[in-house]
């Protein structure tokens, strides 16, 4: 879900949602039990928490993104390279290629 949605939307969707939860908690406890909560800093200790839990994560896959990428363009360089040897050696078969470096 993380990796599909804007860093934006799942910031704001996650921080609204939190605060949402914790205010009706606290009405509930409020109507049901007289206790007053202190539902700000429970918020701010929460956002806190949940922030650095979905910066992490995004870090991650953007991490990981990245390695693919990067693979990527490897194995696209090294088919060009492939078939640039082929083109220069009509057609002999790449006995000597071994991922992308001649021996």
């Amino acid at each position: 879900m993380l990796v599909s949605l804007p860093r934006n939307t799942v910031s704001v969707s996650l921080g609204l949602g939190l605060n949402f939860f914790i205010l009706t908690s606290g009405f509930y406890i409020f109507n049901h039990y007289a206790l007053l909560v202190d539902a700000a800093s429970i918020f701010i200790v929460l956002s806190g928490v949940i922030t650095s839990l979905i910066s992490s994560a995004l870090t991650e896959i953007a991490k990981q993104q990245t390695t693919q990428l990067e693979q990527e363009y490897k194995n696209r360089e090294y088919q060009a390279y492939k078939r640039g040897w082929q083109a220069a050696n009509q057609g002999e078969p790449l006995e000597n290629i071994d991922n992308g470096s001649l021996s």
